[in-house]
Order: structure tokens, then sequence, then C-alpha cells
């Protein structure tokens, strides 16, 4: 009998029209390794990345005018500059001068709207126009009008700003969002503008990132020292997600807590910072039975379950928000080749309002860290296994239903599923 009741429908549509999750890794769990280690199966989600939209951050990283960052999605050879412009829009553009194809910005982030090539000195302004040409009278054939930064199709949804690196996207993002696209509209997200981020770049394919942050089954093995404890109960050992529901491509989890866990007395940093902190991860599980900014919306805790740990959506392809009670956290996994990813989080919070809430903040960020290296230490294993060739699929179980859809949608975008293969194993 299954553990979660399977979607009466299970169609979405990333813009190449109406598509159907695929039924057999649904009802059986069974996924081909070729998923992870075939060149085939990699270009065809190399390409995947330059037709959907894809979320970039959150846009009080771009909070003023002339204020921007720079996002390298690499799998598509591409950098995009995010800026805000004088006239409070926010636009995208290749990282690419006009000149001679130079990267523009070397920088990660900045404010003042104005990008000098290093290489020639061509100066953009924040909406992209070239508003200066060193010894201009050398390119009378320039038009200079028509020779500003290419802009790349970028749009906000409840502040997360995304780009899709279409020429011409094929739907909007809300479309894209499908029913997630109205879900989280009215979430108090600006609330929490206070962020630490932590990035790594991993060994292993990008899916295997996403997948370890979308089940509970491997907490009581693998996070024993770190979380395990806060998530795990003896009613739920397995930490079992409380409900799921798939969202087109998208799909959404409640992670259950452990209210009743206690630090133990030997972990006296963390019980200081459980004390002072804004209760994102300490004594209670994730959150515990506290009220919080973001229980007042309807999408969060929508079961209203006494041991609520976090919301997670995920946004196909890549992207996660966690939301707890008093914050919430992103996730993302960007693959660099079919084995390799950057791995990025970043935690959101209210300003601290003194020193030692601070530090506690600091204190359960490098919690955060702690739990981030042990998954994806293990995934970079999981990786050399898997090319090993050694299997031929993995199975997936009950529990590890996010897996299963989240692999499912793939799989019927790149049609690279064989059941007879299956059969044979």
């Amino acid at each position: 009998m299954a553990l979660y009741p399977r979607p009466i429908d299970s169609s979405f549509d990333i813009g190449s029209g109406l598509l159907e999750a695929d039924e057999t890794i649904m009802e059986t769990g069974h996924v081909e390794v070729d998923a992870y280690v075939s060149e085939e199966r990699w270009e065809l989600e190399r390409e995947m990345f330059g037709k959907i939209w894809l979320c970039m951050g959150r846009e009080e990283q771009v909070a003023e005018p002339g204020d921007w960052i720079v996002r390298d999605i690499e799998c598509r050879d591409t950098s995009a500059l995010i800026v805000r412009g004088r006239d409070g829009v926010v636009r995208a553009f290749h990282n690419v001068c006009s000149h001679r194809g130079m990267r523009l910005v070397w920088g990660t982030k900045g404010r003042g709207g104005k990008f000098s090539c290093p290489y020639h000195a061509w100066l953009f302004d924040g909406q992209g126009a070239l508003t200066h040409i060193p010894d201009r009278r050398c390119f009378p054939h320039v038009d200079q009008a028509a020779s500003g930064l290419t802009p790349i199709s970028c749009d906000i949804w409840n502040g997360f700003v995304f780009i899709n690196l279409s020429n011409q996207p094929s739907q909007t993002l809300r479309a894209f969002l499908g029913p997630l696209a109205t879900r989280l509209d009215g979430a108090p997200f600006q609330d929490f503008p206070h962020s630490l981020s932590l990035s790594q770049e991993v060994v292993g394919n990008w899916k295997l990132g996403i997948e370890a942050a979308s089940e509970g089954y491997h907490v009581q093995a693998l996070h024993t020292q770190s979380v395990g404890g806060m998530l795990s109960t003896t009613d739920n050992p397995h930490v079992h997600f409380l409900a799921w529901e798939p969202l087109g491509p998208h799909r959404t989890a409640t992670i259950p807590c452990n209210p009743a866990y206690r630090l133990p007395e030997r972990r006296v940093v963390q019980k200081f910072a459980g004390r002072h902190g804004q209760q994102m991860m300490v004594e209670g599980g994730m959150a515990g039975n506290v009220s919080g900014d973001f229980l007042s919306h309807p999408a969060i805790n929508r079961i209203k379950t006494d041991v609520f740990g976090n919301d997670q959506f995920n946004i196909f392809p890549n992207f996660s928000i966690h939301i707890s009670v008093n914050g919430y956290w992103t996730t993302s996994y960007w693959p660099i080749s079919k084995g390799r990813s950057q791995w990025l989080t970043t935690f959101y919070y209210k300003r601290p309002k003194s020193l030692r809430e601070d530090f506690s903040l600091r204190v359960v960020g490098t919690l955060q860290r702690d739990i981030f290296a042990e998954d994806n230490s293990c995934f970079q294993k999981q990786q050399r296994a898997l090319e090993s060739g050694a299997r031929k699929f993995i199975q997936l179980g009950e529990g590890e239903i996010l897996l299963r859809h989240q692999l499912a949608v793939l799989e019927a975008i790149t049609g690279n599923h064989k059941p007879e293969a299956l059969a044979a194993e």
C-alpha cells in the first residue's frame, strides 16, 4: 500500500506542451542509473536549462537603483548581470560587452549602476544602454543606440528574481509556476532581509544534491550527530513527510520536527544560541510549537500539525524554498557538467537585535553548514559508485515520493526511459 496518495493529475507544462509525469517511476520507484551518468541525458538536461525559468535570488539583493549581482549558469556557458535601473525596474543582461565580447563585470555584486568594460572601457548603464565609447571617431559604423547589453528575459515572483535564457520564452513565469504561482502570494518573505549564504562545488550530479534535501529517510543514518534528534521521533523514526502535493512540475511537502528534543548539556554553545536566537533550528526541532510570521499564511502548515518543522516548496528544476516559523532558507544545485555541480544555500532571518542574537544566528548557520557538508560528502561518493556500472537502476521507496516526482517529471521531458531495461535487471 502506498504511503502517500498518488496524484490524480500528473500533467504539467514547462512551455513545450502538456506532458505526463512518468508513470513507471511514480508507481515502482525504479530509475535508470543513466539518469545520473549518461552523457546523452546530460545534454538533454543542459538544453532544458536554456529554455525554462530559473531562480537567481531575491530582489532585496538589488534593493536600490544601481544595485547589481552576477549569477553564472555554467551549464549554459552564461553569466547573467541582474541590475535595478534608475527607474526601479529589475532587468537581466548577458554579462558580455558589445565591443569584442569580453566578460563585462568581474565581481559578484555591487552598486552604482555603471559598468565599464575592463578591456577597452566601453561604458553601460543600469538599463543596459551603451553610454560611452572611448575614441568614438574610430567607430563611425557602430550604432550606439543599438549596441547596448543583450537582454535576458527577467521576471519577479513574490520577491524571487527569475530569468529565462531563451530568446523568446514559450511561457510566462506565472504560467511556468502553474499551481504554485498563487500559493505563496502574500507570504512575508520581505520581513526576513538578513541573510547568510553557504556554497560549495561538489563532484556529483546536480540531481543527487536536490534529492538529499528532499527525503528524511537518510536522517537517522547520516545525520545522527547533527540533526537526527531534532527531526526523528519514536512515532516517526524515518522522518516521513506529513503531507505532499504535486504542483505541476513542482511540489510541496510538510516536514516534521521533534518538539521534545533537547540539546545535550555538552553542546553548550548551541544551547546558548537556542536561548538567544530566532529559533529556526535549535531546541524543539526545526521551530518548535511557537507562533511566527509565516504560520499566519494559509499555505504554511496547511495540515495544522503540532509537529510542524517546515514546509518545503521544490521549484523545478533545481530550486527549493524551505519555510519555517521564524525564517526561511533556499537551496539550489546548479549543474556544471554531468558529474559536477555548484551548491548554494541562503538563510533568511529578521535583522538581529543584539550581538547575542547575531552570534546565535551564526551558530545556527554553522550547524546547517555541517548538515549540508554531510549530504554533499555523501552524494559525492554516491556519484562515483553510480559510475562504476555495478547497478543499472536505483530503487526509490514510498518515503522518497518527492524524488519519484522530480525524476518522473525529468523522464517525461527527456524521454529517456526504457522499461524493458528495468525488467531485464
